[in-house]
């Protein structure tokens, strides 16, 4: 597994990703509660899906609650400045939550 966790550093999409889990799975069966595409990790599966299928080419095989998810995503939606925005809001809405979090702790 030391080789995969480096593997899994370099610049990949979250489908490659999803594939080197599946034979990680595959060969290590007790990894598979943690591991699976719905497991309690995976803070939403549905978007995990749709982004798999997307970056796949497989936009046609969306069903409309994976298309609702993945529509924040669509540029063809926003402006790419809107996009811009609206990701650098949710970072930083994120790292002010981070801060907070850690001062309640």
């Amino acid at each position: 597994l030391d080789s995969v966790t480096k593997v899994l550093q370099e610049d990949l999409n979250l489908s490659e990703v999803c594939a080197i889990i599946d034979e990680i799975i595959t060969k290590y069966r007790e990894t598979k509660p943690y591991l699976v595409a719905d497991a309690n990790i995976i803070a939403n599966p549905i978007l995990e899906k749709a982004i798999v299928k997307l970056q796949n080419g497989q936009e046609n095989e969306l069903n409309e609650i994976e298309k609702k998810e993945a529509e924040v995503f669509s540029i063809g939606a926003q402006t790419q400045q809107t996009a811009t925005q609206n990701r650098f809001s949710q970072k930083y809405y994120q790292e002010e939550k981070d801060i907070s979090d850690s001062y309640s702790l």
